[in-house]
């Protein structure tokens, strides 16, 4: 029985004093006060206690009966006092009490209560560590400067690699929802790395993955061939890590249609201007940019429609000037709406000779083919929402009256 697995079995028969006792030896064992033990400490503990098993000057107690018990049962009587030993002993101790991987042993990974922390506890210590501004993400410049500061944290000539691993969106900010993603990319890699590649040698075998039981991976199996980026048979850890920020980002891709050419009459044009701001402004400007637009909006000319609704002429639209576009859109569709009672997508001069009351208009025929005329802006005896709202841009008169345009239930006059 090997060290840790003694120590921990010693530590789980002392009952209710287990979280005591591990307090003790870890503070005992803590030489420079760090709250830890690293692998120095552990081999002064192992050196002292090789050469005599009866002595731990730093701990006493029931603690010290720990050790004591550990060493004249199980590993003293097996090797000679030599620190060639002690070292051995030592990283064996700290590799299997090292729950953390972080070359330190703590009181919590003693007495059972440590936990992993969580992709987004991860996420915030990096930030505290390298966001010394506080601008709520690191950049390039950000580890050039702590890791050239500091060797031991990184190779700065590898900065950019890093930024890179995190930075989703490609902006050279890697914000805490990104360190949080890309963190459970790597737990999720690591678990299938796990599951599927039991002999270590850092990839899946997907000729031997195939020939497990499927379990409760099933569904990941079966994706496996289409995450093999090279086609080698083999999914690395970072293929893996690739693969499953790529489904997870169309995962978290909003299930709704593009900007419409027809846009319910009965929304509110402040919720879907604030909605499609934050879902189409793939560089978070603020706006909407004209390729944007024209990627996402499905209008008959979006060049033209882009051009009305950017009232600034700024090449964004903002979110006051699609608030505005969509609420013309509204006003327009409810006018076609009016006199389209067959659901065509326009209106003709027959629609307008039936909306028409002959009681209060001398010619019906005649009066639809004046309006006809004011609104069909390209001839072709339709008018379409657009061409509405080209109309109400220019003053929207109808029969010699100006176009009633207050809500999205507009009225056109009759008289």
């Amino acid at each position: 029985m090997d060290y840790a697995q003694r120590l921990i079995s010693l530590l789980n028969a002392a009952g209710s004093q287990r979280g005591a006792y591990a307090r003790q030896l870890a503070s005992g064992m803590d030489r420079n006060g760090d709250q830890s033990i690293n692998g120095a400490e552990f081999q002064h503990v192992f050196a002292t206690l090789l050469v005599d098993p009866t002595r731990m000057p730093e701990v006493t107690g029931a603690v010290a009966s720990v050790h004591k018990t550990i060493f004249a049962e199980t590993l003293y009587p097996s090797f000679s006092r030599n620190h060639a030993i002690a070292a051995y002993l030592a990283q064996e101790a700290l590799d299997g009490l090292d729950r953390s991987g972080d070359g330190s042993v703590s009181a919590e990974e003693l007495d059972g209560t440590w936990a992993p922390p969580t992709a987004a506890q991860r996420a915030d210590d990096l930030l505290a560590k390298y966001d010394t501004a506080n601008k709520g993400y690191i950049d390039l410049a950000d580890l050039q400067s702590a890791w050239t500061a500091d060797p031991s944290l990184g190779d700065a000539t590898r900065a950019q690699a890093a930024i890179d691993a995190f930075d989703q969106n490609v902006d050279g900010h890697v914000t805490r929802d990104e360190l949080t993603a890309g963190y459970d990319a790597m737990d999720q890699a690591d678990q299938l790395l796990a599951a599927f590649d039991p002999q270590q040698t850092g990839a899946i075998d997907l000729a031997a993955a195939s020939s497990m039981a499927p379990g409760e991976n099933a569904d990941a199996k079966a994706k496996f061939a289409d995450w093999d980026s090279d086609k080698d048979g083999k999914l690395t850890r970072q293929e893996l890590i690739a693969a499953i920020e790529s489904a997870d980002a169309q995962a978290a891709q909003p299930v709704s249609p593009d900007v419409p050419s027809t846009i319910p009459t009965d929304s509110d044009p402040a919720l879907l201007a604030a909605t499609l701001l934050a879902q189409y402004d793939g560089d978070r400007s603020g706006g909407i940019s004209l390729d944007e637009f024209k990627t996402h909006a499905q209008v008959d000319d979006p060049a033209a429609t882009f051009a009305a609704w950017d009232t600034q002429i700024d090449g964004e639209l903002t979110l006051e000037e699609l608030q505005t576009g969509i609420a013309q859109v509204q006003q327009a569709q409810a006018i076609v709406q009016q006199y389209d009672l067959s659901g065509k997508g326009y209106f003709d001069q027959a629609d307008l000779e039936a909306a028409l009351d002959p009681a209060t208009v001398d010619d019906v025929a005649d009066r639809a083919h004046q309006i006809m005329l004011f609104w069909d802006a390209n001839g072709d005896g339709k008018v379409t929402v657009d061409e509405v709202i080209s109309g109400i841009e220019v003053g929207g008169y109808v029969g010699g009256e100006k176009l009633k345009v207050d809500g999205p239930t507009a009225q056109t006059p009759t008289a």
